[in-house]
Formats: C-alpha cells, structure tokens, sequence
C-alpha cells in the first residue's frame, strides 16, 4: 500500500472517530472538498496541514506511512517484558492477522453469561501484539453499551504454537497474567478460534479460573466495523450470540464434557 493510502485510511479513521468530515472541517477551517481528497488518496497535504491535522487529533507524522492501529499498539509494548518475547516465535500472520477481533469469554462469575470485548492485532518489529479492551466486572448483567463504560486495557504478546497461537497478556498496573491458546482451522469458519483462557486471579466468587472457555472472531481492519461491534453490549446472554459463535462454545463445551447453559 502507498504511503499515500495509509495516510488517507488513517484520516478516515480519525475523523471517524471525531464526528464528520464536515465537523473536522469546519473545527481545523480546511475546505470539506480538500479534506475529502485526502481521505480519498486523490490528494496530500502540505507540511503546513499535514502538522496541523496531527496537533488536532494527537498524533505523531508517522501516520502518513504506519498505520493508526500500529501505531496506537505501539505505545503497549512499553509495559510488555521485551526480553521475553525473543524467546518465543512470533504468531504467524496467515494464522492470526493483523486487524480487529471480538472476543468472547464464558463469564464463571455470572453463570449463562458471555464478555464480549474489542481487540486488536499488530506487528511492531516484529513482534506480534495484541491489545483488548474488557469492561469493568461491577457492570456483569447490565446491558450497556461498552464504549460508554470504563474498560480495563490488556496487553501482550501472541505466539506460534502448533495447531495454532496463543497469547500471554496482563494489564500493564497488574502483574497477573493471562494464557490464552487459540485453535486455528475450526470447522468451516477460518475467522473463528475457539480457546481456554488460563488465569490465576480468583475471580468474584474466588474460584481460581481454572479454564474459561473463549472464542476469538476475526472482524477484519476497519475501524467502523470495530466501533459497531464495540456498541454491542458488555455482557450478553447465549440467546444474544451469533449462531457462529454459539457452535464453537458448543464445540468446546461438549470436548470437556461441561453443559453448555
């Protein structure tokens, strides 16, 4: 993709997430025309403009050739042990591509309940990072929609494994991790990855989470379809699943002999 490109899918996704063309246009006076031809491709901007939509959106100049979304991951490999992650083969992209994912995790504190949060997948020199967005455990049973609560932002690294990849994550202010191993070629469905999420942290009821069955949905990489399915609610009800996702818990359920309620 042309630097060209990758700077106009980058503005499109940040107006997007600051109202409207018009709205930007009007805030930053650049005609709405001219903006329009930036996040076409059809033009560049000057020095000048180019500075000044970055100071508007808080943005470094490297979005007129990295992507906003690696970008953004960048900034989480700060709190990630470096060191680590060369012990270990990266996630291979074929298996786990770079881009948003839903997430799925049988809630144990709240039985017949699923958490649904929004990640997203990066490359950044080459190391494979993941970062997901889970809401507040006080909010289980309420139907909210989960960019208008407080999330709690996980971080870490995915790697190779047979048969697919996992990931081992924290929250970079808490030093309990998270072990995640992904399935790749499930059924028919290559954008589905059943899982078990490992955990030490004792959960509301203060059971250790032994295994919390997980199923991982690739959206693809564009940030309106990320910010849809983040309006879904928090917690939804098996009834609330895609018919998808429910035949992959299934599977899982019905491998470690455990009811799927």
């Amino acid at each position: 993709m042309s630097i060209r490109h990758i700077f106009a899918d980058n503005l499109k996704n940040l107006i997007g997430r600051n109202g409207s063309v018009s709205d930007v246009s009007r805030k930053l006076e650049i005609s709405r025309t001219q903006l329009i031809r930036y996040t076409t491709g059809e033009s560049f901007p000057g020095p000048d403009i180019l500075v000044k939509l970055c100071d508007f959106f808080d943005v470094p100049l490297t979005i007129i050739k990295i992507p906003i979304a690696d970008i953004e991951a960048a900034k989480t490999t700060q709190g990630l042990p470096s060191g680590f992650a060369n012990c270990f083969e990266p996630a291979q992209k074929s298996a786990f591509p770079n881009g948003f994912y839903s997430e799925y995790t049988y809630c144990n504190s709240a039985l017949g309940q699923f958490q649904h949060c929004i990640g997203h997948a990066a490359t950044i020199q080459d190391r494979r990072i993941f970062s997901i967005y889970a809401p507040n455990r006080n909010l289980i049973g309420k139907n909210l929609a989960t960019q208008r609560q407080p999330k709690r932002k996980f971080i870490g690294y995915a790697f190779s494994q047979s048969s697919g990849f996992c990931i081992l994550d924290n929250m970079p202010c808490n030093p309990t991790f998270a072990l995640t191993s992904f399935l790749t070629g499930f059924s028919q469905y290559p954008n589905i990855y059943p899982s078990f999420k490992l955990s030490s942290r004792a959960d509301i009821s203060l059971d250790i989470h032994s295994g919390r069955p997980t199923v991982l949905e690739y959206i693809g990489n564009v940030y309106r379809i990320a910010l849809r399915r983040a309006r879904q609610p928090q917690y939804i009800q098996k009834e609330g699943l895609s018919e998808i996702i429910k035949y992959a818990f299934e599977k899982i359920f019905s491998q470690n002999a455990t009811p799927f309620v």
